[in-house]
This record gives C-alpha cells, sequence and structure tokens, in this order.
C-alpha cells in the first residue's frame, strides 16, 4: 500500500481545523530552563523546548500544557523539532488527574522535525494535555517547536475498503462525488480529496457543501444541517439506516447499510494527516 506515503505528500488549510493555545507548560526534562523552557513550546515562535538529553531507551520524558479553561479536544498537533521513537497523549479534565487519549504509537519518520496530528478516538473534555515521550533517537533529545490543541473539525480522506490496483479515494466532482485513485487526487492539488465533518456531523467537502442524501439518492448541497453522517467502528458513512456504498467503478451511492454491507461495499478508511515542516533554527 501506499498509503503511509499519502500522510506527507499533502498540504491541508489550516482554516479547516480550530486550534486551542496552550496557556502554561512544564517538562519532567529541560536542557535550559531559560533557553528551552516548556513554555517554549506554547506558541510558533523561534525558540523551542528541549530535553536535558542522555535518555536511556525505555526513560519516558513528559511535556505538559495547561488551557486557559477546559475545552472539547478532539487531539494534539505537535510540531516536533526532535521527535521520539514512541509518542502517547494523556489528558486531563481538573488539571490534576489524567487518563489515556492516545496510547504508544511509533513513529515512523526519519527526521528530526515535522508536524505531527495525534487525534482521540473520541472527543474529550480537557484543562490539561500530557505528551509522553520514550525512545531518543540519533539526536538524543526530544524537542518541541510548538504544541495546539486541535478543538474543532479536522480534514481526512476516505479511502474505499474495495480491493484496487490503487487505492480509491472519496472525492469532490462538479457532480457531487465519486471515487478516483488516491495518489491522482493528492498530485492534482486541488485538494478534492480533503473532507471534514463539522461539528454538527455533516460531512463537508472542500467547495463548502456538503454531503447530502435527497430523494433517496446520494447529492451535494448547501450545507444546512439536513444530512449528519457518522463513521461507524466497522467502516461505514452512516446516514440513519443510508450507508455510501462504492460501486463497481468510480461511482459512489447512498445504498441500506445492511445491503451495502452484505455486498462488500460500505467498508472506508479514514486518514488524518502530517504536514512536512523544517527543523526550527
Amino acid at each position: 500500500m501506499f498509503v503511509a506515503a499519502l500522510f506527507f505528500l499533502h498540504g491541508l488549510r489550516a482554516s479547516a481545523e480550530r486550534y486551542a493555545a496552550f496557556a502554561t507548560a512544564e517538562a519532567s526534562s529541560v536542557y535550559s530552563p531559560a533557553a528551552f523552557g516548556a513554555s517554549m513550546a506554547t506558541s510558533a515562535s523561534s525558540g523551542y523546548w528541549c530535553s536535558a538529553g542522555g535518555h536511556s531507551a525505555g526513560q519516558v520524558v513528559s511535556w505538559t500544557g495547561a488551557l486557559a479553561s477546559r475545552r472539547a479536544l478532539r487531539g494534539i498537533n505537535i510540531h516536533w523539532s526532535y521527535a521520539p521513537a514512541e509518542v502517547k497523549v494523556l489528558v486531563s479534565a481538573d488539571g490534576g488527574n489524567f487518563e489515556e487519549a492516545a496510547g504508544w504509537r511509533t513513529n515512523v519518520r526519519t527526521e528530526p522535525s515535522f508536524e505531527q496530528a495525534v487525534m482521540f478516538a473520541e472527543v474529550v473534555s480537557a484543562k490539561a494535555v500530557t505528551i509522553l515521550m520514550r525512545g531518543p533517537k540519533a539526536w538524543g533529545f526530544f524537542g518541541i517547536a510548538s504544541a495546539t490543541a486541535i478543538s474543532g473539525p479536522y480534514p481526512f480522506m476516505l479511502v474505499s475498503g474495495q480491493a484496487a490496483v490503487q487505492e480509491q479515494c472519496v472525492v469532490a466532482k462538479s457532480h457531487g462525488v465519486a471515487l478516483q485513485p488516491c495518489l491522482d487526487a493528492i498530485v492534482a492539488g486541488d485538494g478534492s480529496e480533503v473532507l471534514t465533518f463539522s461539528e454538527g456531523g455533516q460531512l463537508q467537502l472542500v467547495s463548502g457543501q456538503c454531503l447530502a442524501v435527497v430523494g433517496g439518492l446520494l447529492s451535494v448541497e448547501d450545507c444546512q444541517g439536513q444530512s449528519v453522517w457518522s463513521l461507524t467502528a466497522d467502516g461505514q458513512v452512516k446516514h440513519g439506516n443510508t450507508c455510501l456504498s462504492a460501486g463497481s467503478n468510480t461511482e459512489l451511492a447512498a445504498v441500506d447499510c445492511t445491503l451495502a454491507s452484505a455486498e462488500g461495499a460500505s467498508k472506508f478508511l479514514r486518514l488524518q494527516w502530517l504536514r512536512v515542516t523544517q527543523l526550527p533554527h
């Protein structure tokens, strides 16, 4: 699969997300409090937080950001200056008691600096977020240029679960939506493969219009809250008892979920994105 490459090939519009900045921060390890303190990662400045270095393979280092008030969060966006081998995220509703929001995951990127969005399985109410890091790489340090909480809709791509020579993505077309090879859509650079779920549950296209079911048919309409969609645990994109279904060619349709499931045409994978950035100076 080329899916892993998709995370790094396409830039996304920041306007599709809403970020919440951290008011204060602290870290369990700091190289120099004056020059590389934890607060340096609370804004996109020229500086960054850096750990003391010399960490053992199993040592866990933490960076915690506190919000000015409790917010409903969907994830956290991390601009690494020195990325760890593994990262985990905890959240706290009261600023003192933390629970896991995203388990340990391995960073496969080989460069020290890149931007990573860690999304939570569900929206959480949080006043503080802790980033746990372990496994120092060749550079020997952990470092964060900026960290911001994601509090609004985020961009993603829907990949059809049907077997194909090339992975097929849901893309916006002049007449509605259709399937197209994901790589072709990304190379086109028009954002047609970029989708978002609005806070009201509408599936919004790059044009600003929303996917709708009108008279039993799949359509693209102005976003007025008439069609609310959800992505189920088994990969169905569902509106009531109707599901998005992939046809034999490039067609997409709104089909009864039971029928679509029996035909194996209603499974989709939602992919989130990373953006490549430069190492801060």
